[in-house]
């Protein structure tokens, strides 16, 4: 499946001109002057408002945990004469353990939790991992800059797959496939949107640079199953044929932007369903964020920055991440913007977890996460992609069930590897023949297939 993102931004438009910046950074503050938690819209605010921080969810895992070891204690209350029953019972109030498997976002979630009741942390379980430090102060670079590495992968197994397994090869050399996507930017640079007539199954439709970025930053994301279906719809712009691309963006777009319903509930987000799909992340990321910034600002102070961090992906993320200094609101209590996410007392070590080559979340957020929280473990995966889930790996499967089985955390010196590659499958470069499993690894190794991202 092509993957399309739903960006946080308000129009589909990714950066590739001062024409756009100017045309994005003001669509975004429209939208957002008219948002109902906007203070100058609704000087009397949304009730909901200041309770969507990062932190105030972390305070409700709390109170679910609570209220279910209340529940717990009740339900075994009723046969008293199992005393062990009834130890294992128990309500401990004010302790009640979390066991969670996060990924993503979710890492900032779980960090800031950990960080704020580390007397908590039963088995925390943290998968592509942000940098909580640049999360709070609105910094983009340390999450990004496994970008490119990510798109060279592409490159590089395309070329080793040959043409019959990759639509983009060009040659038995990366540059190759390197160079015929750099060709397809050149054309719509300097000859234009390419025109798709509409016919039976597909709108007529333009497709543009924009649009091409957009699907290069879909790169990071969902290796096993995206690179063969993006190789398929990027191929046929070389000869400025756009059909392909057009119909899978259309599949992927429709319903993403809609207007508000007109029983939109201000405080009540589950009333319009389309806006919690394309803007739940960024309102919460906007509102955690300490930083404002003017347009100017902005393009000097993260877009210049991004654009030297990636040259892949600086235009798309910059596109991305504009509306998170235009949100016009700052959570009342963000715990991460006074405290460090940090904490050297967790009651059981946190398991970090990392693919070599993260262009969302990067190794080097993952390790400096994993240094915030001494005694944590760190396992990195040889693979590309977001989160350790974007290519089988047994090693990293097992690693996981036995930390939340045993709490034992791997070994910090080994670094798993994975079962397969896009394009080149088994034969792929630096992968671990999976061989004869028992039925419990086979599980496992069936459960890790089905689930890849």
């Amino acid at each position: 499946m092509v993957s399309f993102l739903a960006f946080a931004s308000t129009t589909r438009t990714v950066l590739t001109s001062w024409q756009d910046f100017d045309r994005l950074w003001q669509s975004n503050y429209a939208a957002f002057r008219g948002n109902i938690w906007d203070p100058i819209t609704n000087p009397g605010g949304s009730k909901i408002a200041k309770y969507a921080s990062t932190a105030m969810v972390a305070r409700d895992l709390v109170e679910l945990a609570e209220r279910h070891g209340q529940w717990r204690e009740k339900q075994a209350s009723t046969n008293d004469t199992d005393q062990e029953l009834l130890r294992r019972s128990r309500w401990r109030r004010g302790e009640e353990p979390l066991l969670v498997s996060m990924i993503s976002y979710g890492t900032i979630l779980g960090a800031t939790l950990a960080a704020m009741q580390p007397h908590r942390v039963s088995r925390f379980h943290l998968d592509g991992v942000t940098d909580a430090k640049q999360y709070y102060a609105g910094e983009l670079t340390s999450d990004t800059d496994g970008a490119d590495p990510v798109v060279e992968k592409f490159f590089e197994y395309c070329a080793l797959a040959g043409p019959d397994a990759c639509s983009m090869w060009a040659g038995n050399a990366s540059t190759d496939t390197r160079q015929r996507l750099e060709d397809i930017y050149t054309d719509l640079r300097h000859n234009g949107p390419i025109p798709v007539p509409g016919t039976s199954l597909v709108d007529s439709d333009i497709i543009n640079l924009s649009d091409v970025k957009r699907q290069v930053l879909g790169l990071l994301y969902s290796p096993m199953t995206g690179w063969p279906a993006t190789a398929d719809i990027l191929a046929p712009l070389t000869h400025r044929n756009g059909s392909a691309f057009a119909a899978a963006k259309q599949e992927q777009l429709t319903g993403l932007w809609k207007s508000l319903p007109t029983a939109f509930d201000p405080d009540n987000p589950a009333s319009a369903p389309s806006l919690n799909t394309a803007w739940a992340g960024g309102m919460i990321q906007g509102g955690d964020s300490s930083a404002r910034l003017s347009q100017a600002e902005f393009a000097k102070e993260r877009w210049a920055l991004l654009r030297e961090v990636t040259k892949w992906t600086g235009d798309q993320w910059a596109s991305t991440y504009m509306a998170l200094f235009t949100w016009p609101i700052t959570f009342g209590w963000r715990y991460g913007d006074k405290h460090a996410i940090a904490s050297n007392m967790t009651a059981h070590p946190i398991l970090f977890a990392s693919s070599l080559y993260d262009g969302s979340t990067s190794l080097r957020s993952a390790r400096r996460m994993h240094a915030a929280f001494p005694g944590s473990g760190l396992l990195v995966t040889n693979a590309e992609g977001h989160t350790t889930r974007a290519e089988p790996s047994l090693c990293n499967a097992k690693a996981i069930r036995r930390y939340f089985q045993t709490g034992e955390l791997p070994d910090k010196d080994v670094q798993c590897r994975v079962n397969s590659r896009p394009f080149v499958g088994t034969d792929g470069p630096d992968t671990e023949p999976v061989g004869e499993l028992n039925k419990e690894d086979q599980t496992l190794f069936d459960a890790m297939v089905a689930s890849l991202t």
